[in-house]
């Protein structure tokens, strides 16, 4: 049945023109009739007595048409606001009820319901507004879920983070996690070997679909074997970890250069069926430890927001637990390193037949070894923790040697060498007494751990007691030596002097060879007597002041017989105003005679030997100058050492007891001066010492 146009005009107004329509009808008809009767009931008071016009019949008739007018109209009026009333509750009523039936679908958790459109512009906002409400909530509810499925997974990663003990279970466990919790098609996971210089693969997880599962079984390199050189720079993993940032690629041949063909990455993609690929390097303090990588059938583009945001929290959680567990590791492995050295080191230790103390910064003893317990009388429980002077005490020349010369005074640039002395005395805690030479030694490394010193006792005891019986008995033999052998050299002398003239040449020659022999016995005798005294500590100098210059001069004059014979010229360049010196004239006399002997000795024919005394500063120094064989370089530290020497006793022309500079040197230590060599091999050498000058001369 057709609609008459006054509702086909009704039907075409918008919502509001319509309410705004029933609302006048409905005012201005009831106002209306109203005003109508309220006209005719006084209608006198307005137009005067209608008697005078008209007669009470017409009067009458013309008030029932009136009342039968105003009822019509009232009628009309009611009957409109009812029909208006049909009209809203058709056109209004029912769409928003049918709304809110289909709101009921989305109430009910259909979040992906969605309500049909309507005609009337006002409840088709309405539907659209409660679609997007509908849209929203389901977006979040979606967002919420992975929210919670990422708190999920974090939450299982930190508890086999808290008992995880090796690396590659670790690793596959978070890759598991990335397909069972979080839904990617295919997780995987690379760590970077720095010394190698490489990113290894490390564990792989995919979803159940057996033709994926056949394809990564079927691989030419399988997963575990493939490697990415960090050189190869057009690499999106070595891209990522350079510029550590995030990579995307749609491009499965991007991750997989130099591992596959470009033919077999495009068709392990196509079988596999992702299409993201969403790679985010593992960063922990600005360092790049690995790699995780998302395979989804998610894009760049149709993934929402969040899932980015999902990616870099678990990637960045990853990072910090894959992390500690590379320091635990690397923590444990030095720690067995150290322990295994340690137990060596022990060993070591123990079975050294010196002792050894190890100190702390605050000289306390913190290691020890048996020959140390039983050098000092005393139980290891007893020297731990001690202070090394509470269990030692050092004696040198009756001077106790402060125990803070036995540790660092500051940082070191290198190991160090902080005391070593020979032949001292140590008692310990116990009372017993030692002679040893000690050693403080300090480890630059060994600062930085509190490692403060390391200190090796070598007991020299029995030593010292054997060094005294020999110089008792040298000392007691050159005595016995000394007496019959200046009665044979004074009766030789008294011999050659009256009876020169009846011998001839040849008998004159071997009675000078006797007579040379005699001197040189008797020089070795008082070598002897010389060793045994600077030993004991009791080799003596009385100075007094010397004319050093005229004495050098006399010296040089008994040698110049000696100079002649060996076809060697000896010079003495005379000095000028050179102070007097504070010597015993005895004993720099013989420090003198030593090196001009050497020299005589080691020049060859037609040498020179050059003798110069200078004034320096506060100090006379005296050289000899030759023009020998030189003395090797390696030879120098040693050349004031016992029974050293330069060339070996049996080597053709070597003369010598190797004590002449090792007494020289003994003699200007007891005058406060120095003794030095200066040599270069095939270029002589030249031997010099230096004493103190007097300040004021008699």
């Amino acid at each position: 049945m057709a609609l008459p146009n006054s509702v086909h005009f009704f039907a075409h107004l918008r919502l509001r023109g319509k309410f705004l329509l029933a609302f006048l009808l409905m005012s201005i008809l009831p106002i209306l009739t109203t005003n109508i009767l309220w006209i005719y009931a006084h209608y006198d008071e307005l137009f005067g007595d209608p008697m005078a016009i008209m007669d009470t019949v017409g009067f009458m008739a013309s008030m029932r048409q009136t009342a039968e007018q105003a009822t019509i109209l009232f009628a009309i009026t009611l009957g409109a606001v009812i029909y208006l009333s049909f009209l809203l509750s058709k056109q209004i009523v029912g769409p928003i009820k049918k709304i809110a039936e289909q709101s009921r679908e989305i109430s009910l958790g259909n979040l992906g319901y969605r309500i049909h459109s309507q005609d009337i512009d006002e409840i088709k906002s309405l539907a659209d507004a409660i679609n997007a409400i509908a849209t929203t909530a389901q977006e979040n509810i979606s967002q919420i879920t992975r929210q919670n499925k990422l708190l999920t997974a974090l939450r299982q990663l930190d508890n086999i983070a808290l008992t995880s003990r090796e690396i590659i279970p670790l690793c596959q466990f978070i890759v598991d996690l990335l397909k069972k919790e979080l839904g990617y098609q295919i997780g995987s996971l690379a760590l970077i070997d720095y010394k190698a210089g490489t990113i290894r693969r490390i564990a792989l997880s995919v979803a159940g679909d057996a033709r994926l599962q056949e394809v990564l079984k079927n691989l030419p390199i399988p997963y575990h074997e493939q490697v990415v050189s960090l050189n190869q720079d057009d690499h999106l993993f070595v891209k990522a970890v350079k510029e550590k940032r995030n990579y995307y690629t749609e491009n499965l041949h991007d991750i997989q250069k130099g591992t596959f063909p470009p033919e077999l990455s495009e068709k392990i993609q196509r079988d596999c069926g992702f299409k993201g690929i969403f790679i985010y390097p593992l960063i922990t303090q600005e360092r790049v430890i690995g790699i995780i990588y998302y395979l989804s059938s998610l894009t760049k583009d149709t993934a929402p927001p969040f899932e980015f945001e999902l990616m870099r929290e678990f990637s960045s959680e990853v990072a910090r637990v894959i992390d500690n567990l590379l320091l635990y590791l690397s923590v444990k492995r030095d720690r067995e390193v150290i322990s295994a050295e340690r137990n060596k080191l022990a060993v070591t230790i123990d079975s050294i037949t010196d002792g050894v103390l190890a100190l702390n910064l605050e000289g306390r003893v913190i290691m020890t070894n048996p020959t140390a317990e039983t050098q000092l009388g005393l139980k290891k429980e007893v020297i731990i923790g001690k202070r090394i002077d509470e269990v030692l005490s050092l004696q040198e020349d009756q001077q106790k040697i402060p125990f803070e010369s036995l540790l660092p005074k500051g940082r070191l640039e290198e190991d160090t060498v902080l005391l070593r002395k020979e032949n001292i005395q140590l008692v310990s805690s116990s009372q017993k007494k030692l002679y040893v030479s000690l050693t403080s030694s300090a480890i630059k490394e060994g600062l930085e751990v509190g490692l403060g010193a390391i200190i090796t006792i070598h007991d020299t005891t029995k030593e010292r007691e054997l060094e005294e019986m020999r110089l008792d008995f040298v000392s007691m033999a050159a005595h016995e030596l000394r007496t019959p052998l200046t009665s044979i050299k004074g009766y030789l002398s008294v011999f050659i002097k009256e009876n020169a003239s009846k011998f001839n040449a040849e008998q004159n020659t071997f009675l000078t060879r006797i007579n040379n022999a005699t001197n040189q016995l008797s020089s070795l005798t008082e070598n002897l007597l010389n060793v045994s005294r600077i030993e004991k500590g009791t080799l003596t100098a009385n100075l007094t002041p010397l004319d050093w210059a005229i004495t050098a001069q006399q010296i040089v004059d008994q040698f110049q017989e000696r100079a002649k014979e060996n076809n060697l010229t000896l010079t003495f360049e005379k000095p000028q105003n050179i102070p007097q010196i504070s010597a015993d004239k005895v004993r720099i006399t013989e420090v003198l005679s030593n090196l001009l002997a050497n020299a005589v000795s080691y020049t060859p024919p037609k040498g020179q030997i050059v003798v110069q005394i200078t004034n320096q500063g506060d100090q006379v120094v005296t050289n000899v100058k030759d023009t020998g064989r030189g003395i090797p370089k390696e030879a120098i530290p040693h050349l004031f050492t016992k029974f050293f020497r330069v060339f070996g006793a049996l080597e053709e022309g070597s003369k010598g007891t190797g004590l002449g500079l090792y007494i020289s040197k003994a003699i200007i230590d007891l005058h406060h001066g120095k003794i030095w060599v200066q040599s270069e091999p095939g270029e002589g050498s030249t031997f010099s010492f230096s004493i103190p000058a007097l300040n004021n001369r008699d």
